[in-house]
């Protein structure tokens, strides 16, 4: 059972580095709305194709919250791994 390590982190990502993270994204994104009425994020493909086509535009900012945690088993430590918990994307103007 993982068992979370540290506080929240929140990351600024640039539009490039968001297409690689785009997976995780919707992995989350679709967990999340599971059993809620939200259609739009229900589909993992319209969840992907949003944040490419925003990343495009000037202005476009994403905002990653992230944790560690510890993979163990009972006492013997397993692993470490970084776990996305948030995301937000958008447009600012200046």
């Amino acid at each position: 059972m993982p068992v979370l390590k540290d506080g929240i982190r929140l990351r600024r990502l640039s539009r490039w580095r968001t297409e690689r993270l785009g997976e995780d994204m919707a992995v989350l994104a679709v967990a999340s709305a599971a059993g809620t009425p939200r259609c739009g994020i229900h589909d993992r493909g319209e969840f992907l194709r949003r944040p490419a086509v925003s990343a495009r535009r000037p202005g476009f900012a994403l905002l990653l919250a992230e944790t560690t945690v510890l993979l163990a088993e009972t006492t013997l430590l397993l692993a470490e791994t970084t776990v996305l918990v948030g995301c937000a994307y958008g447009l600012f103007h200046t």
